[in-house]
């Protein structure tokens, strides 16, 4: 009877432990490790990620999509704090592999506005080529050097990207977009030396910035890991800053009863009531 009631605890505790999740495998090695030791990996690794990527999610995804990812990561923390391992545990694990999808489509974003801003600017460097006694032949090499910058940097970031590693793909992908802003903003600064601010104005180039690539500012913007729509506060308060310098915001105004009226307005037809 002893033997039996000890057989049927025994089968109790197998059964209890059968239900209990299994213990992880760590990334690297078959070696298991614990639920706590596991969620506390995830929690050092998932908060080092999303400092990296706030920005580029914010400007680049949305903003609620990190709202998201922060509230997610909080409450996996907060299992883990409170010694729910297992939990926390199956939270942070579900909160990494969103951060990697959320970084993977930042990486896209990058990868195409890349190759569209590589062929432009490729395409400013033979035209630049072509061009005979043009005063530009300095910006050739210019040019060339940050598109062999940028095509280093893209080589790299797929390297990174193929070995598991997006974060440092996401690294060198925003040194090759900066790469290539130079490149075409180095371009489009020549095209208008030279010249004095109002004629610089009467082609909406008000600011330095206004000679960056006016299709990939967010892009210019995220590479230097700022909030885009911060940035562009800032660029239009420099704006009105030139046009008040310049005098472009004054105003023609009315003559009034005391002033003379030009020959233009004598000849103006009186109102009929």
């Amino acid at each position: 009877m002893k033997n039996i009631a000890l057989l049927i605890l025994f089968t109790l505790s197998l059964n209890a432990q059968d239900s209990q999740p299994k213990p992880m495998k760590h990334e690297k090695g078959d070696v298991t490790i614990a639920a706590a030791d596991a969620a506390d990996y995830y929690a050092r690794k998932n908060i080092n990620e999303l400092k990296k990527i706030q920005t580029s999610c914010i400007n680049l995804v949305s903003e609620e999509s990190f709202k998201k990812l922060i509230t997610d990561y909080i409450r996996g923390k907060s299992l883990l704090q409170a010694g729910r391992y297992t939990e926390s545990r199956r939270m942070l694990e579900d909160n990494s592999a969103e951060i990697k999808t959320k970084t993977d489509e930042i990486i896209k974003y990058y990868r195409e506005a890349a190759q569209k801003m590589g062929e432009e600017a490729g395409r400013l460097s033979v035209e630049l080529s072509l061009q005979n006694n043009s005063g530009n032949d300095y910006l050739i090499p210019v040019i060339n050097k940050n598109l062999k910058n940028s095509n280093e940097a893209i080589k790299m970031a797929e390297d990174m990207i193929l070995s598991s590693n997006q974060i440092e793909g996401l690294y060198y992908y925003k040194s090759a977009i900066t790469s290539l802003v130079k490149a075409i903003y180095y371009y489009n600064k020549s095209d208008v030396r030279g010249l004095s601010g109002k004629q610089k104005a009467e082609k909406n180039i008000l600011i330095d910035d206004d000679l960056l690539p006016k299709n990939y500012l967010k892009e210019y913007d995220d590479s230097r890991n700022l909030l885009h729509s911060e940035e562009e506060k800032k660029r239009e308060k420099q704006r009105e800053y030139s046009r008040r310098v310049l005098g472009l915001n004054k105003k023609p105004q009315a003559a009034t009863a005391n002033e003379p009226k030009t020959e233009e307005n004598k000849q103006q037809p009186a109102e009929t009531k």
